[in-house]
């Protein structure tokens, strides 16, 4: 059986926790007032604003374009051109 030495639950913060650093850092008091305020560590208030400054971006799903949409842009311009010219060129 593996045991880990050094494994801790995790208690994720709370709304009233959340609200509270998002308070207090629009205040301008530092992380380590904000954490010693709510009785967290600093890292756990770091990591919290950083999530508020950079939130996640859902990620893409499905197949990425192999031609961009600039790249298909220009094919159909391009098709588009030499069709007229073709066009233009034979006698009716």
């Amino acid at each position: 059986m593996l045991t880990y030495a050094n494994t801790k639950k995790i208690v994720h913060l709370t709304d009233i926790e959340k609200g509270s650093i998002e308070i207090l850092h629009t205040k301008g008091y530092t992380m380590s007032d904000t954490a010693e305020d709510i009785n967290r560590y600093k890292i756990t208030v770091s990591r919290y604003l950083k999530k508020l400054k950079h939130p996640k971006v859902p990620k893409k799903i499905g197949r990425k374009p192999k031609l961009s949409q600039q790249t298909i842009s220009l094919l159909l311009r391009t098709a588009s051109n030499d069709a007229s010219h073709v066009m233009n060129s034979c006698p009716n």
